[in-house]
């Protein structure tokens, strides 16, 4: 998140829309109070608010930032500037803190939402309301005047104003934010509806729920707070019937000028944002669809308009979490480092980069929930998974933020996968303890996966069935291409590679390949035209170039699930029947050989009967991706 806060700007309006388009407010706000002026005491009160320092007294402890937060005991509040009034806030709630067995996927530094927010003055009141970017028109057309009047914004909570600053070059105004934080605010809460039903929950109880910390800087206020509910069948501990939570919220001030959008294309894969745009001339309520990216700007704009290859003003940036076990973080660096050489393709070197948070004497107030920093997270938890989600601009699809998960049970998936898939042909997956130099290059692929995620691809499973399945055979080509044109795909190892076929263990795994440079480069390539619509001929151009080619297509995941032969998970190469047949004959030698492979002296038989049981997994794939050519 290092790289988006530092691209974040500290302004003091927003523009309004994209593209020529404008989203609006729900009606004009209060007159504010005229500031004081200079010689005004300190303590006057305005608009018959107390006196400033009856409120923040000299003993506060304070941080100024986007926000100054002041403490006054246990009591926090924010002192707002009034250019901040109006501003287009993105509010980030993360789970920080969770007590075991709470759901497979919620993970400490998982987001439970994303949603826009503005403070707007009411008399002596300040309104937090939720924004909408989902419909729009421009303002100079008269069905603006509708859309204002059909997307009214729910108003999230109401402050009362304390004091107002005493600054009359920059006036500001006090609200007292403890109950919003420390209380049951569902809309940032971290127990979601779902939980609370499944969980019993019956309330917070306040006397167990506080505000732990509140720390701002020039583009974020990130939050730490404590709640505690009352639950019937709470996940753990049940006889305490008690959930405790920490949650995290990051307030992000959204850049002044928005990213120029790229619309999206169903026939090449990246996640996206929605809109209607009522201004459209067309006879429909007409949706536009932008890709979720990164904002990488060149540092030289001319060369790189030249076609030279240039570094970006700021690199996407992620830092490895400090409870990643030293023994696997080279392997996690470089599987956020490997997508270097695809943004090459789309003209920019070093790109994207990996690196060590600093220490607590470098930068004491570094934390991994602060938003400023991307973060490759791991988790201890028995789920056995990888994450790769992260946080856009809902105006534009800029990516601005992002977590990647990995589970440490999952290398237990990889261990059990590497032998029931590999171990006939890798002498190097016959044993519980696959060696390190195998076990890391599946984990950096995996992170590789989910960084690609996090750049904003989803899925391809059609990239499989682009490789002959007989090539897979052949040492050179795997080690050349992988195992599919794209690491998005779920083709994992190699299932199709015999013995005696000479491929090296490296060879039987996934990696970045050709499809993944070209969605890159369609993604990220900047186009000099003067508008976003200008676009579209071109990036239509390169989809045309390549249409005919099976290694650059895609397919959104679900829709040809068990229709396509081509489009399945866990399968690879271009025969579904050839390559069942040879993971079968496979699959056979290893059967044969767990008793031997899983056997630990002095051990009873549950890892054996747990790979049996991936073995018995396996067959079922391989009898899937045939049966679906039926279809």
């Amino acid at each position: 998140m290092g790289t988006a806060g530092t691209r974040l700007a500290v302004a003091l309006t927003v523009a309004a829309g994209l593209a020529g388009c404008s989203l609006f407010d729900t009606g004009p706000a209060e007159p504010t109070a005229t500031a004081p002026s200079e010689s005004a005491s300190q303590d006057a009160p305005a608009d018959g608010l107390r006196p400033y320092t009856d409120v923040i007294p000299d003993d506060a402890v304070s941080d100024s930032g986007m926000v100054v937060v002041h403490r006054v005991d246990d009591d926090w509040f924010f002192e707002i500037p009034e250019a901040l009034l109006g501003r287009d806030l993105l509010f980030i709630t993360r789970i920080a803190g969770v007590p075991p067995g709470l759901g497979g996927f919620l993970p400490a530094g998982v987001s439970l939402e994303e949603q826009v927010m503005r403070f707007e003055r009411r008399g002596d009141r300040l309104m937090l309301r939720k924004q909408t970017f989902q419909q729009v028109a421009a303002d100079s057309l008269p069905i603006s005047l509708s859309v204002v009047q059909n997307n009214l914004p729910p108003v999230i909570a109401g402050f009362d104003l304390e004091a107002a600053g005493t600054d009359s070059l920059a006036p500001s105004l006090v609200i007292d934010v403890t109950d919003f934080f420390a209380g049951d605010t569902p809309a940032i809460s971290g127990m979601r509806a779902a939980m609370r039903r499944q969980y019993q929950v019956r309330r917070l109880d306040p006397s167990r729920s506080f505000v732990e910390r509140i720390s701002s800087y020039p583009e974020n206020v990130e939050v730490r707070h404590t709640q505690t509910f009352d639950a019937a069948a709470p996940p753990s501990d049940a006889d305490t019937n008690t959930i405790t939570l920490e949650v995290s919220q990051s307030i992000v001030l959204l850049p002044e000028e928005p990213m120029r959008p790229r619309y999206a294309d169903p026939r090449i894969g990246y996640f996206s944002i929605n809109r209607i745009n009522y201004g459209l001339d067309v006879q429909k309520a007409g949706q536009e669809t932008f890709i979720r990216r990164w904002r990488l700007e060149p540092s030289d704009s001319a060369a790189y308009f030249r076609g030279e290859v240039v570094e970006p003003v700021e690199p996407i940036t992620y830092y490895i979490d400090p409870a990643t076990p030293e023994r696997w973080r080279p392997w996690v660096k470089q599987g956020v480092e490997d997508w270097n050489e695809a943004f090459e393709s789309a003209g920019f070197r070093n790109a994207i980069r990996a690196l060590d948070p600093p220490s607590p004497e470098e930068d004491p107030e570094w934390d991994p929930e602060d938003t400023r920093y991307s973060v490759v997270r791991w988790a201890a938890s028995l789920t056995r998974n990888a994450q790769g989600p992260s946080t856009s601009d809902p105006r534009t699809g800029e990516i601005i933020e992002s977590d990647i998960v990995w589970y440490h049970n999952h290398m237990r998936s990889y261990r059990n996968w590497l032998m029931v898939q590999s171990g006939a042909a890798m002498q190097e997956a016959r044993s519980l303890e696959i060696p390190e130099r195998v076990m890391g290059e599946a984990m950096r692929q995996v992170i590789a996966h989910e960084i690609g995620h996090a750049l904003g691809l989803p899925h391809n499973m059609i990239s499989s069935s682009a490789f002959p399945t007989d090539s897979l055979r052949n040492a050179d080509f795997a080690r050349r291409m992988g195992v599919a044109p794209s690491v998005m795909d779920y083709a994992r190892q190699n299932y199709i590679a015999q013995p005696g076929d000479g491929l090296n263990a490296i060879d039987f795994i996934r990696k970045i390949g050709p499809y993944d440079h070209y969605s890159i480069e369609w993604g990220y390539r900047l186009i000099n035209t003067p508008r976003a619509e200008d676009e579209r001929p071109i990036l239509n151009g390169w989809i045309v170039r390549r249409a005919d080619d099976p290694m650059y297509r895609y397919a959104a995941q679900g829709a040809f699930s068990g229709v396509d032969p081509r489009a399945q998970t866990e399968d690879m190469g271009d025969d579904p029947v050839a390559s069942s047949t040879y993971g079968l004959e496979n699959l056979q030698r290893i059967v044969r050989n767990l008793p031997e492979w899983t056997a630990t002296e002095g051990e009873d038989y549950t890892d054996l009967a747990e790979l049996y049981g991936e073995a018995l997994g396996q067959y079922s794939r391989y009898m899937g991706h045939v049966v679906t050519l039926v279809g």
